[in-house]
């Protein structure tokens, strides 16, 4: 994937200098300055895991059984626009620091001079969000995640003997139950530092081509329900 990125002091450079690496860039007011300025699209990512893993195992305890199944991802790169559409307006938890300004972020402008001007909340995410359009490195996440896929508790309920049912286990069945790990923002933002993954990966946009953009989505849903398993 390719967006907008917060510049870097070499991203100034040219020909064999030039590299996404170095002091971030800031304006002289202390505003992140972004390739949005000058419509360079950068890599930041791949959506594709490293690696899927998954783990199933049951337990049982005389008429007790349990039954586990842990999945997940490694690796992968998702962008989060519903966070950069809502950013512009401050509604992300994350914009709720450095709302009384005195935010330093600690970056240099284009002639490598550094820049001590402090900022507000309001100022440096309207920057980065820039509404519908903004600096997609800023809400770029490592998809990594670890959940429980489903949780089953079964318990074997006595049957008369000679009965028509053989046997009766009435289970609880807990799917998409809860996450173990999720993956944090790529960006370690100076004075802020990396936020965790809100959403759920799993419910990114697109395919082909197109992939690990979650804008909008719907959020995953958790179920519970019941399950009666009988033998004749």
């Amino acid at each position: 994937m390719k967006g907008f990125v917060w510049l870097r002091e070499n991203d100034l450079k040219t020909g064999d200098e030039k590299s996404h690496s170095g002091n971030y860039v800031v304006t002289d007011d202390g505003r992140p300055l972004t390739s949005l300025t000058t419509g360079e699209l950068q890599y930041i990512g791949n959506f594709n895991p490293r690696a899927t893993m998954g783990l199933s195992n049951t337990f049982g305890y005389k008429k007790l059984n349990v039954r586990i199944l842990v999945d997940g991802r490694v690796g992968g790169t998702i962008v989060d626009g519903t966070e950069q559409l809502l950013a512009y307006n401050g509604a992300p938890a994350a914009t709720a620091e450095n709302r009384e300004g005195g935010w330093n972020l600690g970056g240099v402008n284009t002639s490598g001079a550094a820049v001590n001007s402090t900022i507000d909340a309001q100022a440096f995410w309207t920057t980065a969000s820039g509404g519908r359009y903004g600096t997609a490195e800023f809400f770029t996440y490592d998809a990594t995640n670890f959940r429980i896929r489903e949780l089953s508790v079964g318990y074997d309920l006595p049957i008369p003997a000679n009965f028509v049912v053989k046997s009766a286990r009435l289970s609880v069945v807990a799917r998409n139950l809860l996450f173990l790990y999720r993956g944090s923002s790529k960006l370690d933002i100076p004075g802020l530092g990396k936020r965790k993954m809100s959403f759920d990966p799993d419910m990114a946009l697109g395919n082909g081509n197109w992939q690990g953009i979650s804008y909008g989505t719907m959020p995953s849903t958790r179920s519970i329900g019941f399950n009666l398993q009988l033998t004749f």
